[in-house]
């Protein structure tokens, strides 16, 4: 970031409504609004706007803003939260598996078909269970999601990018994110969805790192590299 460059967050009401944003100040003639794939809003304004004129002018587009984040957060719906108590369905790979507690000498997780089986150190508790099984979760995911990554792009090398890094962190509103710094985040839980599901997702991201939009110009980046994408996530959005 040159000398003559400033960042800094701001936040505006609009209604009910609470926008964050980055505002970036820098010599240039006009102010550009950007709603990120991972619902970030960046402002990029001249170094002689005042901070009234520029906050006006968010509030001023803020509809906009909040239907854009709105779009990105719909495209990758998560499921209805678990209770994690026995008797449960939980999916793991695109199979549905029924939830087995039980109380046992020692915390442990295990597939065991038709069954996932939980086993909690002394008392079970739907927390406890809950984090014995989002931890085995996040260990099958980091396995599986690399390893989908890295098949995919070695069958679409065009989408390789030096800087390009994966990281596999939970997200409370979405499957998937990519940041302008070349950072792709993918949510843990796509170790629930089947595979076509899974790259899907990774594919979707990739094509981020091409264009931070979902105009035409990346659908037909996407579509070029997955032509079936649309089905793929309509499968995905009709995960419950």
């Amino acid at each position: 970031m040159s000398a003559t460059t400033t960042a800094a967050q701001r936040v505006i009401r609009f209604g009910s409504a609470e926008i964050t944003f980055t505002l970036i100040t820098r010599s240039r003639r006009d102010l550009s609004i950007t709603v990120q794939p991972n619902l970030d809003v960046v402002v990029v304004a001249p170094g002689d706007r005042t901070i009234q004129e520029i906050e006006e002018k968010v509030r001023h587009r803020a509809p906009w803003i909040i239907r854009q984040q709105l779009r990105f957060r719909d495209l990758h719906p998560l499921p209805v939260p678990k209770r994690f108590v026995g008797g449960e369905t939980h999916p793991y790979m695109g199979r549905q598996y029924r939830l087995r507690v039980l109380a046992s000498n020692r915390n442990h997780v295990s597939l065991r078909r038709p069954f996932l089986v939980v086993e909690v150190k002394g008392t079970p508790t739907p927390d406890r269970v809950r984090q014995l099984l989002c931890a085995w979760f996040r260990e099958r995911a980091n396995v599986a999601i690399r390893r989908q990554m890295s098949r995919f792009l070695e069958t679409h090398p065009s989408l390789r990018s030096p800087d390009t890094t994966l990281r596999v962190r939970r997200m409370a509103r979405r499957w998937g994110s990519c940041a302008p710094s070349g950072t792709i985040t993918l949510n843990p839980e796509l170790v629930t969805v089947s595979p076509s599901c899974i790259e899907y997702v990774i594919a979707h991201e990739l094509c981020h790192r091409k264009v931070m939009n979902h105009g035409p110009r990346f659908e037909r980046l996407l579509s070029r590299v997955m032509p079936d994408w649309r089905a793929r996530r309509e499968r995905l959005n009709r995960v419950q």
